[in-house]
């Protein structure tokens, strides 16, 4: 049948309604399966978080009067010292700053306390003398290497020497001076005069010349111009008392009788004409420390306050330009057997002790441009004849003292893990 002209007109326009409609419909849809542009964020600020110290571990063996050394590898060597029972240790045990955790080393030869070690040139660790399970005090000296965690014997020193130093001088060679021979008892000959050098590179010993007055229990730091200079300790020389002395840091009876020990005053050791000369004025005191400033001055801190005074607060200050002493402000807590660790921001931060009240759990931190003092916290537990080492994060390892458990500093937060 034929259709009307009208309606092939109204079938077109029918068509042409429905086509625009599916193609609308279609392109509705395909914008409704898109993902809709997302307008630009604007970026939030970046925070700092504020560090968090992993809390070091346990030490394999609890210490005091032991030795610490950073390693190269910024690894921390811990050496030999005294249980709980007061026994010389032999083991050593190594603090990894990347997990917090301790392992135990290569052993020395022998136990050793009232010993001690230099870290040398080439890495390797040096250590000498000190008191053995047998109570002998020891000429022996062994070397550590870190590479095979191995200690290997070298020559003995020309003396047996327990409470004795040793530093590193500019030349690489070791100078060790100080300290006396026996165990127990204080006699004429005790403290020693005598001193000598290591040489690593022949591993051999050689005598330089004596000290002035002989020293127990010393302090020594290497100045800037290469000159050493040591403070305190105890000496025999021309002492007459009789009145009863002091115990000693291994906690070993002086002597009830006798000629009792004196404290020793400074002196300095000039490398270049291989001479002792006596260094004026300071404060004479054992059981101190002795630290040398960012500023080339060297701070002398605390020690022995006679007989009723277990520790003293005072500070007096070296200046190698004049060499002149100067007293500095004191500690708000007296103190002996401390720690003085040298932070990266020049400031010097002081940890426990042994005080009037015992041993301490104190720290306070010394700012060398506005010469004040400050409190740093508490220690986890009281530290005495403990260590402090800066690692290489700025941060301070505190162990030993009589405790196996070891702590962290952070100087920027003022905070203890």
């Amino acid at each position: 049948m034929a259709v009307p002209g009208s309606y092939r007109l109204l079938t077109l326009n029918l068509l042409f309604l429905w086509g625009c409609a599916l193609i609308a419909g279609l392109l509705l849809a395909c914008s409704q399966d898109s993902e809709p542009e997302a307008p630009a964020e604007t970026a939030a600020p970046t925070v700092t978080p504020t560090p968090v110290l992993a809390s070091p571990g346990p030490m394999q063996h609890a210490r005091k009067f032991h030795t610490a050394e950073l390693l190269q590898d910024g690894r921390v060597l811990v050496v030999g010292g005294q249980d709980r029972k007061l026994m010389p240790l032999a083991s050593a045990e190594l603090y990894d700053p990347e997990t917090a955790r301790w392992s135990l080393t290569g052993s020395m030869s022998v136990p050793r306390r009232e010993h001690n070690t230099v870290l040398l040139r080439d890495g390797r660790v040096l250590a000498m003398g000190g008191l053995d399970e047998d109570r002998e005090v020891q000429s022996s000296a062994e070397i550590y290497d870190p590479q095979t965690g191995e200690w290997s014997p070298v020559a003995n020193m020309t003396a047996a020497r327990r409470g004795h130093a040793a530093i590193l001088l500019v030349d690489g060679r070791v100078l060790v001076f100080g300290g006396r021979q026996v165990a127990v008892t204080l006699l004429d000959t005790d403290s020693l005069q005598r001193v000598e050098t290591f040489d690593p590179s022949s591993g051999e010993w050689s005598n330089a010349p004596d000290m002035v007055v002989g020293h127990i229990g010393l302090e020594a730091v290497v100045l800037r111009d290469g000159r050493v200079l040591v403070t305190g300790g105890m000496t025999t020389a021309g002492a007459e008392t009789t009145s009863a002395a002091q115990s000693d840091a291994s906690g070993d009876d002086a002597g009830a009788t006798g000629r009792s020990p004196r404290t020793s005053g400074p002196e300095i050791y000039y490398p270049s004409a291989e001479e002792w000369r006596q260094s004026g004025f300071a404060r004479a005191t054992m059981s101190h420390t002795l630290t040398l400033l960012e500023d080339g001055l060297a701070v002398q801190l605390g020690g022995f306050g006679g007989i009723a005074a277990a520790g003293v607060p005072g500070m007096e200050i070296f200046d190698p330009a004049s060499d002149t002493w100067n007293t500095g402000p004191s500690m708000a807590t007296g103190r002996m057997f401390h720690t003085a660790t040298l932070l990266e921001d020049g400031k010097l931060l002081v940890i426990g002790g042994t005080g009037v009240e015992g041993n301490l759990r104190s720290a306070e931190v010394f700012d060398p441009d506005a010469r004040t003092w400050s409190p740093a916290g508490r220690t986890s537990v009281p530290r005495s004849g403990h260590t402090a080492t800066l690692l290489q994060d700025g941060t301070v390892l505190v162990v030993g003292g009589g405790s196996a458990q070891a702590e962290l500093f952070h100087p920027a937060s003022n905070a203890w893990r």
